[in-house]
């Protein structure tokens, strides 16, 4: 990742001219049937990465973007209001087939096609000619361009916004082979893209490698190189074989599995060596402790049953005999190999590693954390199943593409709640996706290897095809209604969540901050550094450091539920006021904030707001008080509908929360000292911000 950002800085010389660029590009990306050969979209989501190095401001991004794109359809839909003779057989760009696909695709969805075919790339530059060839009012046509130009700019930009910002955890996330293999995966992908958007372009090169195979192939060291070494020649040939399985179709699973033995090996070496991931999984699970809702947790503890050994094994064995029933008796042992192995080795892992439980799993789970059985087995049982109906699913493409997204969904799912119920850490769960995937690609190989062999694998059904479905229907219904049994029963044994830290009892306490080795920032997901502690506040206890903080005027946030997140969604998009809105967490010492004030601004709506983030920490007075520290910022507008920007100056907000607090006559001692050196730096959203990395050390009566 290091490399990839290396040349970034040469993009300074740019300046505004990158935004004239991002227009551009945007508008040859929307020009009628130019845009079905340029790659516009991928080179946006391109910019918006420069933007979260701070190349580019975002939001004027967005703007430039969302007027080229307006530019280019209301081009298009001007050439739309001129007619049908621009197409023409035999030309190359503006050919009749697009306009048969655009035309079936707008009578289908109205006027909204508007909005969706911006969405869906090969009908993007198409929509808007049609729009303007059917008659369409050019009021109704520049209101939902422009809503479907602004939602496009805005999610692309953001993409390559937030790839940007991790790239860090990228970098922590993938062994330097791994790195490497996927980055030349996303080459193969681009070139394909390119390929298929440039087809004379890709016919020409096609061509061009095979004259240079043939040359190759003839040359006479060559020819002697392969006459001398006669088992290599055939080992190689039989490598790039397309007719048969054990050629390139098993070379290409071969990679796939040596791929994901890379990214498997790279997170076990960074779990049992206690590298930076181990930290990133804690951040992730004190985020999601912070966001556990008991409505969410009902819902997932449902989800996770999908993965549960016994709902497995009885799904797993209707699999079974519904493949013997329609005489696809080749599934059964490839499908019951991927299922055992990805169990025995998840358990094997289990074993050897002995990675604690998360210490704030919502219930007990007996067995150790690393890998996650869960995460290995939806791979497995769903993946398979998907496989088996993708293989037998023919010439439907929306039910193909309906099947692999349940399945990826299911098993996206699972994940996401043994995650969210704390009993499982990050790496855990994506150790298990990629053990899983092993397995599938093994249990897929076996099949496919064993099925080449076969002269005849559609044996005909012996029983009557009305009663072969009624079975299949009931043999599903069994599995279906032990789920929902086990689903309303489901009550796990709850874990006592234990929050306390190991403490130090002294009055020293920046000397004990360093002896503890306590962070002296905030922190990104992957631990980078932000703002400096600014404050450290002494007080009796919880109950009296958050009453003399709303005393202050500043006032506690709700915390984030479905309910307030929605009343905060309202109170922002209609500017109006939430004095307790929910914050966007922050960690330190990779947990999230113990606790959030809130002061309004002068403005009165949630757009722009002080904002001051504070954590327990493991330090005891020897009168036994406890010792709090802090940050403060003043936001200052919306960010991606979904965060804040803060104003660069964090220091006059530290000054501001001293004098609200002073004001209230509880604090009996103040004390500013010199904490860190003077920081330039960047939040976890990209925003700037300097201090002169002062901090005050407060107690409160």
């Amino acid at each position: 990742m290091e490399f990839l950002l290396s040349f970034l800085p040469s993009l300074r010389h740019i300046g505004a001219f990158g935004y004239l660029v991002a227009l551009a590009l945007s508008t040859l990306e929307s020009l009628p049937f130019v845009g079905l050969a340029f790659p516009g979209t991928v080179l946006i989501f391109l910019f918006g990465f420069f933007s979260s190095q701070g190349y580019l401001h975002f939001n004027a991004l967005i703007g430039y973007v969302m007027i080229g794109a307006m530019l280019g359809d209301g081009i298009g839909y001007w050439l739309g209001l001129r007619g049908k003779e621009l197409f023409k057989e035999g030309n190359r760009i503006l050919r009749p087939s697009h306009l048969k696909k655009g035309e079936a695709f707008f009578h289908s969805h109205g006027e909204k096609s508007i909005f969706l075919g911006r969405f869906v790339g090969p009908l993007r530059p198409i929509i808007p000619f049609v729009a303007g060839l059917s008659g369409m009012g050019t009021t109704r046509f520049l209101v939902w361009d422009a809503l479907a130009a602004f939602l496009w700019s805005w999610s692309h930009l953001t993409i390559g916004y937030f790839f940007g910002g991790a790239a860090a955890i990228i970098e922590t996330w993938f062994t330097r082979a791994s790195a490497f293999l996927l980055i030349l995966a996303a080459i193969f992908v681009l070139l394909w893209f390119v390929a298929k958007r440039l087809r004379p372009f890709a016919r020409m090169t096609k061509s061009v490698f095979r004259s240079m195979g043939r040359a190759v192939m003839e040359n006479p060291e060559v020819h002697g190189f392969l006459d001398r070494h006669p088992i290599f020649a055939r080992f190689m040939r039989r490598r790039f074989d397309r007719k048969r399985f054990s050629g390139l179709p098993l070379t290409l699973f071969s990679i796939a599995a040596i791929y994901l033995i890379f990214l498997l090996s790279g997170v076990v070496e960074g779990v049992v060596t206690a590298e930076p991931i181990v930290s990133v999984d804690a951040r992730v699970a004190n985020l999601m402790f912070a966001f556990r809702d008991a409505g969410f947790v009902r819902g997932f503890l449902w989800i996770t049953l999908l993965a549960r050994r016994d709902v497995v094994i009885l799904f797993a064995i209707v699999v079974v005999i519904l493949s013997v029933l329609w005489n696809r008796r080749s599934y059964v042992m490839p499908f019951l190999v991927t299922l055992a192995g990805s169990q025995l080795f998840a358990s094997l892992g289990k074993r050897l590693v002995h990675r604690p439980r998360p210490s704030i799993a919502y219930y007990v789970e007996p067995s150790f954390s690393f890998p996650s059985g869960h995460a290995a087995l939806s791979m497995a049982l769903y993946g398979f199943v998907a496989y088996i109906l993708l293989r037998n699913v023919k010439r439907k493409r929306r039910s193909r593409t309906f099947i692999l997204f349940v399945a990826l969904a299911i098993i996206f799912l699972v994940g996401l709640s043994r995650i969210y119920l704390g009993v499982h850490f990050l790496s855990d769960v994506w150790s298990g996706y990629l053990l899983g995937a092993l397995w599938l690609i093994i249990g897929i190989s076996i099949h496919e290897s064993g099925n080449r062999k076969r002269k005849d694998t559609n044996v005909p059904v012996r029983m009557e095809r009305d009663r072969l479905r009624f079975a299949t229907a009931a043999m599903l219904a069994i599995p279906v209604l032990w789920y929902g049994y086990q689903g309303f029963r489901y009550d796990p044994p709850r874990a006592m969540v234990d929050r306390t830290m190991e403490t130090e009892v002294t009055d020293d306490v920046v000397g004990s901050f360093d002896r503890l080795g306590l962070p002296k920032y905030s922190e990104t997901f992957s631990g980078t550094h932000q703002e400096p502690m600014s404050f450290f506040i002494v007080a009796k206890d919880d109950a009296a450091f958050v009453e003399t903080m709303e005393r202050s005027g500043w006032m506690r946030s709700d915390p984030v539920t479905v309910a307030n997140m929605t009343t905060l969604a309202g109170a922002s998009i209609m500017k109006t006021s939430y004095p307790r809105a929910p914050m966007t967490p922050s960690f330190w010492n990779t947990r999230v904030h113990d606790f959030g004030f809130q002061k309004q601004t002068s403005m009165k709506n949630v757009h722009a707001r002080h904002h001051a983030r504070f954590w327990k920490t493991p330090i005891r007075t020897e009168d036994g008080d406890t010792v709090y520290v802090g940050t403060a910022s003043l936001d200052v507008g919306i960010k991606w509908i979904v965060t804040h920007r803060i104003s660069p100056d964090i220091d006059t907000e530290r000054e501001t929360l001293l004098g609200d607090l002073v004001a209230t006559g509880s604090v009996v001692s103040s004390e500013k000292f010199r904490f860190v050196d003077p920081v330039l730096g960047k939040n976890f959203t990209g925003d700037p911000f300097f201090t002169d990395g002062e901090a005050y050390m407060l107690r409160f009566e």
